[in-house]
């Protein structure tokens, strides 16, 4: 968790997304090893223990989608009220994505995967709710929704194709070269110069899978925030429209702070860096994920 929380540095959208499935698997990864532990059998689990740590990742996962739905309503409550006019809730939204995109290094990046996110459900909200245009927008925006919230699992299953060419072509070149490793094992016989070629790729298809739960994980949050049958209509209306403008005012910082460093946006929100950057980063995270387990 630590090392995720470093690598990713996502703490400053954590209301947002909550925690990323990326360092959720590894969180429950360990569980796992420690029931192995503890049951004094390292090679096998016992049928309860399975079944309470599969309990317990849906526990976590619904608890998530419900964190982040109880932030968002609580973010636009005033708006929603009647307290906040339209002009006050998009200052108090600029101010606040303007935090984000100061405290985290990948701000840009998490602030336009949200922002499109929060768009498209306000946006799909509002569609539905228009009685007249029902059945065809209804049937547009569904479609609409379905492929922007699994197109980062048909990206994933190109990337990794698109990894493992790319790694195949490298240990040819080091086969090439004299460096020959096992052929039923692509990694081994690179070298540490081949690794980092392939690192940023990796990274990208990480980044990808990150994108595509956090589009599925606010869907999951928002059917809660527009649903909410404690409040009528009119104020799940406004919910709508105040999502709506955080959702915009993401993504117009997001496009404004594309950005001073050696790093920028792709049409995704993705994030690309210098292999050396990362490697560097990936050796800080490492580090202190190390520090805090001993």
């Amino acid at each position: 968790k630590v090392f995720f929380a470093v690598l990713l540095d996502a703490d400053a959208v954590e209301p947002f997304v909550g925690q990323l499935k990326v360092s959720s698997y590894v969180s429950k990864l360990q569980e796992l090893v420690n029931l192995a532990q503890s049951s004094g059998d390292q090679t096998s689990i016992g049928t309860e223990a399975i079944q309470q740590f599969l309990q317990g990742w849906k526990d976590d996962n619904n608890r998530r989608y419900v964190d982040i739905a109880s932030y968002l309503v609580s973010f636009v409550e005033d708006y929603e009220s009647g307290k906040m006019t339209q002009d006050q809730f998009q200052i108090k939204s600029e101010q606040h994505v303007k935090t984000i995109h100061q405290t985290s290094v990948f701000g840009n990046q998490f602030l336009s995967l949200i922002g499109k996110a929060l768009l498209r459900e306000a946006r799909e909200f509002q569609g539905y709710s228009q009685p007249y245009l029902h059945a065809p927008l209804a049937l547009w925006t569904a479609s609409l929704q379905f492929f922007e919230i699994n197109r980062g699992r048909f990206d994933m299953a190109n990337k990794t194709y698109s990894i493992a060419t790319l790694l195949m072509e490298l240990k040819a070149g080091n086969d090439k070269n004299g460096k020959r490793g096992d052929d039923a094992n692509v990694l081994e016989g690179l070298d540490a110069e081949s690794l980092q070629q392939a690192l940023p790729s990796v990274l990208d298809l990480a980044w990808t899978f990150i994108a595509s739960d956090i589009a599925h994980t606010l869907h999951r949050a928002c059917l809660r925030v527009f649903r909410d049958s404690s409040v009528g209509r009119p104020q799940r209306q406004r919910r709508a429209q105040a999502v709506k403008r955080l959702g915009r005012a993401m993504l117009w910082q997001a496009n404004k702070g594309e950005n001073d460093q050696q790093t920028c946006l792709d049409k995704d929100g993705g994030k690309k860096m210098s292999a050396e950057s990362l490697t560097a980063r990936l050796e800080r995270a490492y580090h202190l994920a190390t520090m805090k387990a001993s």
